[in-house]
């Protein structure tokens, strides 16, 4: 055993499971942090939330300009919503939920709409919870379908390894980012996901599928 003194931060002190801890939540945290901390370590991809503005289309000026007020009242109440209190919750999405009703419209426009300003958001301000709160069903439709993503063609070279016959032309295929951690760092690499004639499987299984 290793009775040396380790300093610990403020952080790691309030986490910490000491021995005089014996209750049943304490040996749950010490069977399970152990397991967890590869998961913990691993690097995580990031991606701010003006990355999906574009899976909607850009809205009217009008839509625009209400929804930019909606998501002004969200952003200014949302801060002072007591997550504790299930009674202070509860009166804060009625309060939402009659703000929405004032609005008035298609709330498939307007799903969109509030969409494209949640994720235009930047700073300490940026929230896509408004939208998602407002308007679940409808997110979830844009989400699966991403009516404003645009179709791209491109060109691929070097892909001998995964389709060694193929010398050119179209494929319906499509190029997934991998990402692995090597050596503490991240490292990302293209796969060609599709149903390609003579495509090698990826040895690999955590290798993206079709």
């Amino acid at each position: 055993m290793n009775n040396e003194w380790v300093e610990l931060s403020d952080t790691q002190l309030k986490c910490s499971v000491f021995p005089f801890m014996d209750g049943t939540i304490a040996e749950i945290a010490r069977i399970a942090i152990p397991l967890l901390a590869p998961h913990w370590e691993a690097a995580v991809d990031m991606k701010p939330l003006t990355a999906f503005l574009n899976w909607v289309d850009q809205p009217s000026e009008k839509l625009l300009m209400e929804a930019e007020q909606v998501q002004f009242w969200f952003n200014s109440r949302i801060g002072r919503v007591q997550w504790s209190d299930p009674k202070n919750v509860v009166e804060f999405k009625l309060d939402y939920a009659e703000r929405l009703a004032e609005w008035g419209g298609d709330p498939v426009e307007q799903a969109e709409a509030l969409w494209w300003v949640a994720h235009s958001s930047r700073g300490k301000d940026a929230t896509a919870a408004s939208v998602f709160m407002g308007f679940p069903q409808e997110c979830e439709r844009i989400v699966a379908e991403k009516p404003g993503a645009q179709v791209e063609e491109i060109t691929v070279i070097g892909i001998s390894y995964q389709v060694p016959n193929f010398r050119g032309g179209k494929i319906a295929a499509e190029i997934k980012p991998w990402t692995q951690v090597r050596e503490g760092k991240r490292v990302i690499r293209m796969v060609l996901c599709g149903q390609v004639p003579g495509q090698l499987r990826p040895r690999d299984p955590k290798m993206p599928r079709i």
